[in-house]
């Protein structure tokens, strides 16, 4: 944590050229840990073991043939910097006995996110309460030279909806005063989630929009399983719309976010990241290289793109341009574990461990379905808030998963493999 701003605002506290000190010192103290587990008896694999090595041992490759070293030590910070919080906050004993906490803390950001987001951003508002309400913030945030793309402000919002969601309508409590705690959380959450609807709407983030209408419907069907009916209905009836209202111009809607401004222009940027990725299968090409070689080098094959253009709109492509193979399978590694704990905790859970359970769902869902046209969330001083949910879904799944253990070999039955996965 304490190594989190320097990281993520290089130069503003340290030199950028300490860089490489900071990432080290992010690890440094863990062969220590685990040697004092180790004589402890208490050693313990971590859930992400394996998909967290497989990105770091592809790291030092992804430095050594990137093209601009000084800035790939700045995206590696912002990687490796998520990396280690989420290692840590699944170890921490506070956040192991209440998760909640991880949630909070998401929530949290977003909440900073709309207050200084609007006025960072580098599209100007076109609100005009927006334009009333962040006014006496622009002199403030305009000395501070953090521009902020408005693509990146609503990823780091949109984990943070559906948990606050999820949260709210977490059962309340048996007696009266559980009742009425209850009844404040409620209506606290849910006033959070909208703020954060209304402030994502200033990004005009057409992924964003739709990853969220997705994510509250994965939501309200977790919450309320009767409704997947009318939820069915409702998709019916939109698809239905949209084959009698032009799919094209649509699709084209969506497409056109950023600097991509139609379908065309990102399946130009997608093949040319496509045939990056096929070419460098095993280094990528470097992190923080996308510019120079996907965008400068490569002959366009139906449209020029300018160097505006800094990732391959697709979160899990730029994860395997930048990273290769390995780092690409370690990263769905993260996502597919986290997932799975989240799913169980889920299903055998109560109270508000399964309500942020079903967020943790969601927001897996959105940060997915974002990164099918976007990714926000890699390479970004937002980079961290996946990892965030990454660790929110092993934590949320401990309670459920060392009971089931426990009662199981209660009942002289035999454990089920690997559910415990090392966070008993």
């Amino acid at each position: 944590m304490t190594l989190g701003l320097p990281l993520t605002l290089p130069g503003r506290f340290l030199p950028i050229r300490a860089t490489p000190t900071l990432i080290l010192l992010l690890f440094i103290f863990w062969p220590l840990r685990g040697w004092i587990d180790w004589r402890l008896g208490r050693l313990t694999r971590h859930p992400l073991l394996w998909p967290i090595a497989a990105i770091l041992i592809s790291l030092p490759i992804s430095l050594a043939v990137a093209v601009d070293l000084r800035f790939a030590w700045l995206m590696a910070a912002y990687l490796t910097f998520g990396i280690a919080l989420c290692v840590a906050l699944v170890n921490w004993p506070p956040t192991q006995h209440w998760p909640y906490l991880t949630a909070a803390a998401i929530i949290g950001v977003a909440l900073i996110l709309t207050i200084i987001g609007p006025p960072l951003m580098e599209k100007a508002l076109k609100s005009p309460e927006a334009i009333a309400i962040y006014a006496p913030l622009m002199p403030v945030v305009a000395g501070w030279n953090e521009p902020l793309n408005a693509n990146i402000l609503a990823g780091g919002l949109l984990l943070a909806i559906p948990l606050s969601l999820a949260w709210a309508l977490a059962p309340w409590g048996s007696s009266w005063r559980g009742r009425l705690l209850g009844l404040l959380r409620t209506l606290l959450l849910l006033g959070v989630a909208w703020w954060l609807i209304q402030v994502l709407m200033l990004t005009d983030s057409r992924g964003a929009y739709l990853a969220t209408a997705l994510c509250l419907t994965v939501v309200l069907v977790l919450r309320w399983p009767q409704l997947i009916g009318p939820v069915l209905v409702v998709a019916f009836i939109f698809l239905v719309w949209l084959l009698f209202n032009d799919p094209w111009a649509q699709l084209n809607a969506v497409m056109a976010n950023g600097m991509a401004h139609d379908y065309n222009s990102r399946m130009e940027i997608w093949v040319r990241s496509w045939l990056a990725f096929r070419s460098h299968l095993l280094t990528g090409i470097g992190i923080g290289s996308f510019v120079p070689i996907v965008i400068e080098q490569m002959p366009p094959i139906r449209y020029a793109l300018t160097p505006q253009v800094p990732h391959a709109h697709n979160l899990l492509l730029q994860v395997g341009v930048d990273l290769g193979l390995l780092g690409l399978a370690g990263y769905l590694g993260c996502i597919a574990t986290s997932m799975i704990f989240a799913v169980k905790a889920w299903r055998f859970g109560d109270g508000a461990q399964r309500a942020l359970a079903g967020g943790a769902i969601a927001a897996l869902v959105a940060l997915n379905v974002h990164g099918l046209v976007d990714a926000p969330l890699w390479n970004s001083k937002l980079a961290f808030l996946a990892w965030l949910l990454f660790a929110l879904s092993i934590l949320v799944a401990k309670p459920t998963l060392a009971g089931l253990r426990v009662e199981r070999r209660d009942e002289g039955q035999i454990e089920w493999d690997g559910i415990d996965n090392g966070i008993t």
